[in-house]
């Protein structure tokens, strides 16, 4: 993953592009809820603790705005 010119995107590498358009066909989700499902359970994740934490503080900062 790379940062694009902007400050709120990022450009994913082709692979994983294509395997979220197939895992999206496949399960008739939008790509974007697929991508926030999974980075809430990654989230949540006991040994990730502290990345927890950094994605709820940037979640209620994204609720603000």
């Amino acid at each position: 993953m790379t940062k694009s010119d902007t400050t709120t995107s990022f450009r994913f590498d082709d692979d994983f592009i294509e395997l979220l358009n197939t895992w999206s066909f496949m399960t008739k989700k939008e790509k974007g809820a697929l991508l926030q499902d999974a980075f809430r359970e990654y989230a949540q994740l006991e040994h990730n603790s502290d990345v927890a934490q950094k994605v709820n503080t940037i979640m209620e900062i994204m609720k603000e705005d």
